[in-house]
């Protein structure tokens, strides 16, 4: 457990080096990327996947799309595998396809998307701060959590290896329930001295749109349409 949670961690934390994207943009391509992913043309399916696994090769984030391929291929086998008992191959492949798809989107998002940033931009959208504030908590402590969990469960692996889950299980969520608790009063401190909550906050820095943003504009834009083409084309054409 603790190596798949590992895995997970080292797939969605921000990388503060590297090539960073503007976030409303990776929000609007994220929900375009999740819009594809309830298409049920297997051909949609593998086109963006490839699309996805390309950028994350290009972007630098290669090391954090395979630990989330290694973290979640036993869902992929248990998913693939009863689809394909149940439903046949088409839809075997189909459920992994979306499986890997929506994994590899977030982690390329959660990887490439600054928090901070991330919070200045939709309050520059005149979002309210308590709302802007949100979807930065979400990149911000989803990966601190998952490695508390991590550690928690480590740790009560290394000091009592014997008993059933029920017997070590209770001890693990006391723990990790008492650490969250622990980051949220930091978490809550570091807001009030940042003025969250007021009616009018200024920022030292602005969020720029680097020439990187044009081009993955330019791939989603353009792959958008031979996506959409490929999609009505299989729902109202004849076979």
């Amino acid at each position: 457990m603790s190596y798949l949670l590992n895995r997970i961690y080292s797939g969605i934390i921000f990388q503060s080096e590297g090539i960073i994207f503007n976030p409303i943009l990776s929000i609007i391509i994220l929900i375009i990327q999740f819009s594809f992913v309830f298409s049920s043309n297997i051909a949609v399916q593998v086109i963006m996947l490839a699309i996805i696994v390309f950028e994350n090769i290009i972007f630098g984030n290669s090391i954090g799309a395979f630990n989330i391929i290694i973290a979640i291929f036993p869902l992929l086998i248990l998913l693939g595998g009863m689809t394909y008992i149940f439903s046949g191959l088409y839809f075997s492949i189909l459920t992994i396809t979306r499986i890997l798809n929506g994994g590899l989107s977030f982690v390329f998002f959660f990887s490439k998307t600054n928090p901070s940033e991330l919070t200045r931009a939709l309050e520059n959208l005149h979002f309210p701060s308590k709302i802007a504030l949100l979807p930065s908590l979400v990149l911000t402590l989803s990966p601190r959590i998952i490695k508390d969990a991590e550690e928690t469960f480590e740790t009560i692996r290394l000091r009592e290896t014997k008993g059933t889950i029920f017997k070590w299980l209770p001890k693990i969520l006391a723990i990790f329930i008492a650490s969250v608790l622990y980051r949220s009063e930091f978490l809550a401190q570091a807001l009030y001295f940042k003025g969250f909550g007021l009616s009018k906050r200024s920022h030292y820095k602005k969020v720029e749109f680097r020439k990187e943003n044009w081009f993955r504009i330019i791939i989603w834009f353009s792959i958008s349409f031979v996506l959409i083409y490929i999609w009505i084309a299989n729902l109202f054409l004849p076979n």
